[in-house]
């Protein structure tokens, strides 16, 4: 996917100077991997970075492991840069490093390879980038991401494990017996099914994790910093819960029950279709074992 970044001249032009309203405020991304992107600010202070222990997770370039942080307090919104060797930018200046610098309606951020706005939560601007975000990369049945997200997360992901060396696996996840269910309860109760498991498993997954649909019945869940091992306990984990989860249609139980195929990032693989394929391989064997199974 291009970088809109190459030239942010114009993007960083301006930003105005409103105060927030009472509502919640929120940071929504305008340019970068997860474009519509929000994060509501509640009270307190978020850290953005690099680090999976960071509450805003930007595995880019140009991020520092723990970059900047956004206070909310009584008296208005924060920016502070925790000391990133790139610098944070407010509209196109940049931020003096551990100096609070007070935000204001419309301010554009500038993280490493994204830029944030600040938006009433509830203003017309802020419900529009919700739909480009639910437009662009979320599935439209289940509302987690869809597969164009999945590529580029996986992209974002394996450019990070080979800068750091940190692990990396990948679940691929099938419904099984699926098409039984469409043909004896029919495609809306197929459906409401795939919604429930989409809900689950994003229950179930951290916050820095990217579960996707990624076609008909199957799912996918990039973990970040997790080898084999954490991968395998986290795919039963999923699989256990699906397998006990109560679901109904129409006072109809449905029996439903996952096979699962994990993979983990080596060195010797090129590409994300390399890591693809090989958890495609152990969902085929997990499916081939007898179902409701993780293979590896």
């Amino acid at each position: 996917m291009k970088n809109p970044l190459n030239d942010t001249t114009a993007l960083l032009r301006g930003g105005s100077a409103a105060e927030l309203s009472p509502g919640a405020p929120r940071l929504v991304m305008i340019a970068g991997p997860d474009l519509g992107q929000r994060v509501d600010l509640r009270e307190g202070e978020l850290r953005i970075g690099r680090e999976s222990h960071c509450d805003v997770v930007l595995p880019l370039g140009g991020v520092s492991r723990v970059h900047c942080s956004i206070r909310r307090e009584a008296s208005g919104v924060w920016l502070r840069d925790l000391g990133s060797t790139n610098g944070t930018r407010k509209n196109g200046a940049l931020v003096r490093t551990q100096t609070d610098v007070k935000l204001h309606v419309g301010d554009l951020i500038a993280i490493g390879g994204a830029i944030f706005k600040l938006l009433d939560a509830e203003s017309p601007e802020s419900e529009y980038h919700d739909q480009v975000f639910r437009t662009m990369a979320l599935d439209g049945l289940t509302q987690v991401r869809n597969r164009r997200s999945l590529q580029e997360a996986l992209e974002t992901e394996i450019a990070r494990s080979r800068r750091h060396q940190h692990e990396l696996s990948l679940l691929l996840l099938d419904v099984d017996r699926f098409k039984e269910v469409n043909d004896q309860h029919g495609h809306l109760c197929g459906d409401l099914v795939l919604q429930r498991i989409a809900a689950l498993l994003a229950r179930h997954g951290r916050r820095e994790n990217c579960t996707a649909r990624y076609g008909g019945d199957e799912f996918a869940i990039v973990l970040a910093e997790t080898g084999l091992g954490g991968a395998i306990v986290f795919a039963e984990r999923i699989r256990g819960a699906v397998e006990h989860e109560e679901l109904q249609v129409g006072g109809t139980r449905i029996e439903v029950t996952l096979s699962i195929g994990v993979a983990e990032w080596r060195p010797e693989l090129r590409q994300p279709e390399d890591l693809i394929a090989l958890a495609d391989a152990a969902l085929y064997r997990a499916k081939n074992d007898g179902r409701n199974r993780v293979s590896s």
